[in-house]
Formats: structure tokens, sequence, C-alpha cells
């Protein structure tokens, strides 16, 4: 958010898809092809936990689900067989060189605030909207709810803030939102699944108790410590402060029965609530006509759809 000309504060938006061709670009630059580190450099351990599915999760089903692109090719690096480890290693390195190139493209735009004279006047929120695999549980991509997909950075530069600070926190993206509104000096409506990100002396952030994802066939909530993790095939439950790689699937063990109660409680209700509010365009009207005396009477008639300042006045 920066305010170069204009009165009011304003929003730019920038999105950096760079990481979607996976060291193509890279490769053919000749400017950033040195981005790319040896595959030796940029090794960190793959996280490989074949049996963690044991007798509450069909592995084989959950790879069948996910078709060969989960686990052979991966943009510009092919295998025809499954990936061993140096597959890994080479994808992991083309990452690595991505990730240097949005560090570097994200320093241009800091530069040039400078250059303008603005910098000290925006406020930066730098985040992703989801991560990569890279071979961690076998996998490629990201359409499940292990760590290396769902955790992603989150860092807000402000200038009046002189001091750095990490926050452990449970926030999503759409918290972003409610951060955006805050900072310009508006309030967060009601409605909105959005609370102002922590550290910024903003007001009405508190806490969430847990978090909640959605796929197409699977579901999630993670509640800082626990995270039970719902697909077709099967469930997870991984207890991350002692287990933070997630290799010891807990949802058949008899000692977690009323955390799995307790987290499967708290992920249906949000799923109805999200599932209620996904209906929300579609609804005639969100009370019930019946007390209304002048309902059916000659010259009522009903506005659709209902105006949003009735449904929700603040």
């Amino acid at each position: 958010m920066a305010r170069i000309r204009a009165r009011a504060p304003f929003v730019d938006h920038l999105f950096l898809t760079t990481a979607g061709d996976q060291g193509r670009a890279l490769a053919d630059d000749p400017a950033k092809v040195s981005y790319i580190p040896n595959p030796v450099d940029a090794a960190v351990e793959v996280f490989d936990n074949s049996q963690v599915a044991a007798d509450s999760f069909d592995r084989d089903l959950f790879f069948a689900g996910r078709g060969d692109s989960s686990r052979k090719a991966w943009y510009a690096i092919k295998n025809e067989d499954s990936p061993q480890r140096h597959h890994y290693m080479l994808r992991r390195a083309h990452y690595a060189g991505l990730v240097k190139q949005i560090d570097h493209e994200v320093g241009c735009i800091v530069e040039a605030l400078r250059r303008k004279g603005v910098l000290d006047n925006t406020i930066i929120i730098f985040s992703s909207d989801h991560g990569d695999y890279l071979g961690d549980h076998g996998l490629s991509g990201k359409a499940s709810f292990y760590e290396g997909a769902c955790h992603v950075p989150l860092l807000v530069r402000h200038p009046a803030l002189q001091n750095s600070a990490v926050s452990q926190d449970l926030v999503t993206l759409t918290d972003v939102t409610a951060t955006l509104l805050n900072l310009a000096g508006q309030s967060v409506p009601g409605y909105m699944d959005s609370i102002p990100l922590p550290g910024l002396d903003l007001p009405d952030n508190t806490p969430r108790q847990y978090i909640a994802g959605f796929l197409n066939n699977s579901w999630m909530l993670f509640d800082g410590q626990w995270k039970l993790c719902k697909y077709v095939d099967g469930q997870h439950l991984f207890n991350l402060e002692e287990d933070p790689t997630e290799q010891h699937n807990r949802a058949c063990d008899p000692s977690c029965a009323d955390i799995m109660q307790r987290l499967d409680t708290q992920l249906t209700a949000e799923i109805m609530r999200s599932v209620g509010e996904a209906f929300f365009p579609q609804s005639v009207y969100t009370f019930s006509h019946s007390s209304n005396p002048d309902f059916g009477r000659v010259g009522w008639h009903r506005d659709y759809p209902m105006p949003w300042n009735q449904i929700h006045p603040d």
C-alpha cells in the first residue's frame, strides 16, 4: 500500500508467477540461469513417510487419484519412472533458483519505491498462495494438506514499526484483507472471515483458535498443534509439535480419540458454515416473511436480490 500523489491510501497488488514454470523461465534466460544452484548445494532432506498411512489411509488410492503428474513429470524436469532422490534434488535446485529470482524482483520493487521517495510511506505484505512438495512424502505439486504445500511465508514491512518480530499465531491469506482495511483507517465488516494480522498494533486482532482448508476432495483443520486431514481415501492426524515432518499418523491411535472427536466436530461446523456462505448469493431472503403483516397482500413486493445494506448494515 503506497501513497504517492493521491490523498487517500491505495493498494497495489503484484502477483509474481514465475514459480509456475518450475525452471524453464530461468533456464531460458542467460542472465538468470546462474540462479540455479548445484543440486548438491540445494539439497534439503526429502521427507519420506511411505509407511505413515498404515491402517488408516489407502496410500495407493491417494496417489492414483492424483495421476502420474504427482510423481513423475515436473515441468522442465522429466522422468519416465518414479523419481529417485537425484530427481528431487534437481527439482529443488530449480526451485531454489526461482526463489532467488523472486527475491531479486521484490528487491527491484523495494528499490523503485526508495528512488521515488515513498518507501517510508509504504506498507509491504509478501506471501504465497501455496508451496510445493518437491519430493516430500513422494509427491510433487500441492494438492493435499502436508506442511510443504499449505504452510507458506507471510511477511509484513511496516515503516512505523522499528523492531522485527516473529508471530506464531494462526493466520490465513484472508486476513490480509482485514489488515489492509485497518491500515487504511477502515473497520472490518462483521460478515468477513478476516482478522487483522498480529504484531501490527491493529484493533480486533483476537488470535484464531484454528484454521481450516478445503479442496475438492479433502478437508483440513489445524489448531496450532494438531492437524486433522480428511481425504476420500482416509484421514491423517499429526501432532506438529512432536512430529513437524508429519511422519506419524495418529488417526487410529486410541490415545488420540478425544482429540480426533474435537477436531472433527470443529471441522464439521466449519464445513457447514462455509457451505452456507457459498450458497448465500443464491438465497432469496435471509428471514421469514410470515412475520410481515403485509406479506401476500395487494401492493406487497419482494426486493430481489435483497439490498446488501438490509442484510449487513455494517
